[in-house]
């Protein structure tokens, strides 16, 4: 109803003021939070740091250019429009074609945006020429970009919005006057295809570029029409074809509240890429460019003259807009840290942003998306977290529902298991398949916090369709879908479904044990040779997971820095001692899944840890909240910081921290805080009303005090308007010492936790009063570096995960301990001890093992010529072979490491030997990575290994370590070649080498 498509605009509009006329006249007569400026608390200057991001329907736009590694901007914004670009999801890439899937899927062109150049600025001011300023300030918030400049004394000041009706706004505003010339083109893309995925070198990518440039002076506007072939990639492992590029037959419009008619050109590139240019004024009083794109022009032209007549107030429409979805649409949240209060709208902002309506096709329902890159759409795994995000707001048809509806007009592609397209467009849908069973959790609770039983019957038959034969999933996750889908079909009254949703779930629950320490002590899941990943933690999701079990997984593996999952983000997505998974070391998406597991499992003191720490890992690089892609192994931000799936963290942050929940079934609204420690208090209210139009919001308040008789919480719950109240209270493992309440009591017992329960009440309160602490969370050491391995000494850094607890610690070579107060050498091989206190009590204790070694010596060679022997084998393996069993079809020399040296691009392998020469005695850590299988050997002895098929990415293998003299060493690899991509890299670091791949000056023959 908010969002805005072409081709019914004015009624778009209009239903956004009446719903929100609507809202207010809902709540006036209610409790209701306290409005706030979120777009002015989420300001931030990003100048420097990322680049700018504004969303409207189909229209977006991104200021200048940054890399996915956080380390400088590749382009920064400057005056005008640097890279506005439409996307509505008739391709995924650059272009379109028809193929099995449809028509529009493309492998490539995600990031798009870098490719299009709308209208950059040059500032023409006493005869000089300032081309792009660079900006003194970007500031970022939901509804504008503000990017301030001083070019010569001059104060510039622009502001750039997406106004509701799709139209990129550039408003700016000059301390002096001064002239701007603006240039911008149509779309090119000037490079040839990658070889990477078998595609031959040499062909352009987009071809046969036709588009054309005019100028009506009537609009006062520029019109591009696009037209070119382009190259598409609709799967990856097959050849590109051709096909239209994305923009093919579409309109792009650009305008100005001054009149460009006089200052206007256009004209050709070289390639025949569309160029024009254009010169305004501007002082105090301001001026305006537009941009928009879209297919039909007349419809374009109308919407940026409908902006453009009062440009000012479109802005203040859009501000209005996101602040309205920010106050009225989400559980208002308050604490005693702000930096998660900022982290929770933030991120809120951030899924608002990605929504998208286009009403056409497989896209029936407006949604989320993930990113405006690589992740564009809606994704199935994605979706799980925002099925359950869109359970919480208060128009869930509008902001909610879609996240799950979609997926069903994807139906007639299913594959066994239930399997689905992963991601889908207006009339495509993704050649790579995935199981929706993860959304399930989250669309019963849509039902829970609305009663709709229409979304339930279409979300249910979905499911039923899907599944109704079996869920190919681990035991807990179909168990877990399987209760909730038993519970739908209640409600329906589908009792032969019933039935066969218990069987399920029974047989599900029956499976549980055969994964339980099939490879491992203490650790779930039978993984291959990639080892410990978090997908196998996302078991304890399923509330049948057993508790000691969970406790079991906790101490040994989740909470374990030195083998397990835990860093100063938590978590990471492999454990140390597995096969490493690329830049990918922390994923919110992820770590959710883990935390909610926790929790679902009362393991409650660490799952509130792994929460904070992952908060404070969002704020604490720039000040203010970030969203990444995900997180290095360095534990730096990596990819955009405008990534939506990290909204899965405001999921505990309501229903764990806070404790909130409500179930329309029951009319039941139930609180279990996990309030953390750290904190003072909680404030939040909740609408729960399924009326549409008509928002009760429900107030809780818990409060933590610390006194000299112990620790005080008080709850307080109001305007329940008929709902049952049940509050249970986190005891933080401390004796009770006294409660005060009027509420009813259940429970109440020494094995139990007490419940507090009162019905058809305005309001309820409990007041605890506890004491000793009887289970202390264990305090967890972080100990750098990673590496344990040594010539004669290594420097030693101790880090508490959990506090200012004292450390003291016992090396390899002394008998006693010492306080820990800055870095020291271990010199000896052994193990080292360290204990943590906290209140001056033993909270843990860890032992390290250190290996002193002696380098490995160099060897002679009788050559001084660069390069490697290559053995080449052809054969179907899913493993390294034994080459000495198979026969070498071909043999030679390479520069350097290559996994190709034919024109075969499956099924072969290769050995390449030789020596590397290193130029000192040191401890040199060597990375392999590989597409398929690969081994490492130096001086014949095994580094690193990856025995297995790899996807389409390459295969990371943990970091490996060895002490070398300085000189020559035997060098050799073993890499097998399945299908699909190929690809070996050999990285090596040392002291005074930076991590890079092995140059071809240090390989020898």
């Amino acid at each position: 109803m908010y969002k805005f498509s072409l081709k019914n605009g004015k009624k778009k509009m209009i239903q956004i003021f009446i719903l929100l006329f609507a809202v207010n006249i809902g709540i006036s007569n209610t409790i209701k939070p306290p409005f706030h400026d979120y777009c002015k608390m989420l300001e931030k200057d990003i100048n420097g740091i990322q680049h700018g991001f504004l969303a409207g329907n189909k229209m977006y736009y991104v200021g200048g250019q940054t890399g996915a590694y956080w380390n400088g901007v590749s382009e920064y914004e400057t005056l005008g429009l640097t890279h506005p670009f439409f996307r509505d999801m008739r391709s995924r890439g650059f272009g379109m074609t028809k193929t099995n899937y449809g028509y529009g899927n493309d492998k490539w062109g995600w990031e798009f945006y870098r490719l299009t150049k709308g209208a950059y600025g040059t500032v023409l001011y006493k005869d000089r020429e300032y081309k792009y300023p660079k900006p003194k300030k970007l500031i970022w918030r939901p509804d504008r970009q503000i990017t301030e400049y001083n070019i010569d004394g001059v104060q510039i000041i622009e502001t750039k919005f997406i106004s509701m009706n799709d139209v990129v706004c550039s408003i700016i505003k000059s301390s002096k006057p001064i002239k701007i010339k603006f240039n911008g083109t149509g779309f090119h893309n000037p490079m040839e295809l990658p070889t990477f995925d078998g595609d031959d070198e040499g062909i352009p990518w987009q071809q046969n570029l036709e588009s054309t440039i005019s100028f009506n002076p009537i609009d006062n506007a520029i019109k591009i029409y696009e037209s070119s072939g382009m190259m598409v990639k609709p799967n990856w492992g097959k050849n590109a074809v051709r096909g239209r590029m994305m923009y093919d037959g579409m309109s792009v419009c650009i305008s100005s509240t001054k009149s460009i008619n006089n200052s206007y050109n256009g004209s050709y590139d070289k390639n025949k890429v569309p160029i024009f240019d254009f010169t305004i004024d501007c002082d105090s009083s301001g001026t305006a460019i537009f941009y928009s794109i879209g297919d039909n022009y007349s419809e374009v032209i109308s919407n940026i003259k409908a902006v453009r007549s009062n440009v000012e107030k479109a802005l203040s429409n859009k501000t209005n807009y996101m602040n309205q979805l920010l106050n009225d649409q989400i559980p208002y949240f308050r604490c005693s840290d702000q930096s998660v209060v900022e982290t929770y709208y933030y991120l809120w902002a951030i899924y608002f942003m990605y929504f998208i309506d286009v009403d056409e096709g497989y896209m029936e329902y407006p949604h989320t998306q993930t990113a405006i890159n690589n992740f564009m759409g809606l994704h199935l795994w994605d979706s799980s977290v925002y099925a359950r995000m869109g359970s919480w707001v208060v128009d869930k048809w509008e902001y909610g529902f879609g996240n799950v509806l979609n997926w069903g007009n994807l139906l007639p592609f299913k594959k066994d298991g239930g399997r689905l397209p992963d991601n889908f467009g207006i009339n495509w849908y993704s050649p790579v398949w995935f199981t929706p069973v993860y959304t399930i959790p989250g669309a019963w609770m849509m039902y829970e916090h609305s009663g709709d039983k229409k979304f339930l019957k279409k979300s249910y038959n979905m499911y039923h369709e899907l599944f109704k034969n079996g869920i190919q999933a681990d035991p807990t996750i179909t168990a877990l879908a399987s209760s909730h889908l038993k519970e739908m079909a209640k409600v329906l009254k589908k009792k032969n479904h019933v039935r066969y949703w218990d069987r399920s779930y029974n047989d599900a629950v029956a499976d549980l044990a055969k994964s339980w320490e099939a490879k491992s002590e203490d650790y779930y899941g039978n993984y291959d040779y990639q080892g410990k990943d978090i997908w196998h933690l996302a078991a304890l999701m399923s509330k049948d997971f057993p508790d000691d079990w969970a406790r079991d997984l906790t101490d040994s593996w989740i909470m374990d820095t030195e083998q397990g999952f835990l860093g100063p983000v938590a978590l990471d997505v492999r454990a140390k001692s597995a096969v490493q998974n690329g830049i990918f070391e922390v994923s919110t998406i992820s770590t959710w899944q883990v935390i909610e597991g926790m929790f679902e499992n009362n393991i409650d003191k660490e799952a509130v840890h792994i929460t904070l720490s992952h908060l404070n890992g969002m704020y604490r690089d720039y000040g203010f909240p970030i969203a990444p892609e995900v997180w290095t192994p360095e534990y730096k931000p990596w990819g955009s910081m405008y990534y939506n799936w990290d909204g899965a963290i405001v999921l505990p942050i309501i229903k764990r921290l806070a404790g909130f929940d409500y179930s329309f079934t029951e009319k039941t609204i139930s609180i279990s805080d996990h309030l953390p420690p750290s904190w003072d208090y909680i404030d939040l209210m909740v609408p729960v009303s399924s009326k549409k139009n008509k928002v009760d919001w429900v107030d809780l308040s818990i409060k933590r005090e610390t006194t000299k008789a112990g620790i005080t919480k008080n709850y307080s719950v109001n305007n329940l308007k008929g709902w049952n109240l049940n509050i249970n209270p986190w005891f933080e493992d401390r004796k009770v010492i006294d409660v005060i309440t009027t509420m009813n009591v259940e429970n109440k017992n020494e094995e139990s936790q007490s419940s507090y329960y009162i019905t058809n009440q305005g309001t309820g309160s409990l007041e605890i009063k506890l004491g000793d602490e009887s289970a202390y969370l264990k305090n967890r050491i972080l100990v750098s570096p990673e590496s344990r391995t040594f010539i004669d000494d290594i420097k030693i850094e101790l880090t508490s995960l959990m506090g200012n607890g004292k450390i003291s610690y016992k090396t390899p070579s002394s008998s006693t301990f010492r306080d820990y107060k800055e870095p020291f050498d271990v010199k000896e091989s052994g193990v080292m001890v360290v204990k943590v206190f906290e209140d001056n009590k033993p909270s843990s204790n860890y032992e390290i093992t250190f290996f002193k070694q002696k380098p490995l010596p160099a060897i002679d060679i009788n050559t001084t010529e660069n390069g490697l022997k290559y053995e080449y084998y052809e054969g179907d393996w899913s493993k390294i072979p034994d080459f000495e069993d198979e026969t070498v079809i071909k043999e030679g020399f390479i520069d350097d490491i290559s996994s190709s040296v034919s024109n075969r691009k499956e099924n072969y392998g290769l050995v390449l030997s030789g020596n590397i020469l290193v130029p000192k005695e040191d401890i040199y850590t060597f990375y392999l990575r590989s597409n398929d299988g690969s081994r490492l050997k130096i001086g014949g002895k095994i580094i690193s290994e990856i025995n297995g098929k790899a996807g389409l990415d390459p295969i990371f293998a943990a970091p490996s370590r060895i002490a070398l003299s300085k000189g020559f060493h035997s060098f050799e690899i073993e890499y097998f070649q399945s299908i699909t991509r190929n690809s070996l890299f050999v990285e090596i670091e040392s002291n005074d080498i930076n991590q890079q791949v092995i140059p071809s000056k240090m390989l020898f023959k």
